[in-house]
């Protein structure tokens, strides 16, 4: 659980993990801590965020998508590639995106392929 810097074929990865989150104060903070890494770095930034059997509530989806209008009104996201998103939330993932306006977003079922993507 957290959000740290990764690497993947020589290319640094802002890496939201929310797979150990048991309550909304937990998937919140990872958000934060993500906020905080990107927001250190002069340039854009590619994230990938794990969801795999994650429950999310309201609550962290309102933060969510304040924090994903800022990356899209200051252009700090250059893609964003998302795990572990079921039929349910591919629901939610498309209010997100309408939402935030946010471009170059994918969801993948393989971490592998997720990475790939990210790097091209």
């Amino acid at each position: 659980m957290g959000s740290k810097w990764i690497e993947h074929k020589g290319k640094k990865i802002v890496y939201l993990d929310f797979r150990e989150c048991k309550n909304e104060e937990q998937l919140i903070q990872v958000l934060a801590d993500a906020q905080t890494l990107i927001q250190a770095q002069p340039e854009k930034v590619v994230t990938l965020s794990n969801y795999d059997g994650v429950s999310v509530t309201a609550g962290f989806l309102n933060r969510l998508k304040e924090l994903g209008k800022q990356a899209v009104q200051t252009g700090r996201i250059q893609k964003l590639a998302v795990l572990g998103i079921t039929e349910l939330k591919s629901v939610l993932v498309q209010g997100y995106l309408n939402a935030t306006g946010q471009k170059n977003t994918r969801t993948f079922t393989s971490e592998a392929e997720a990475l790939d993507w990210l790097v091209e």
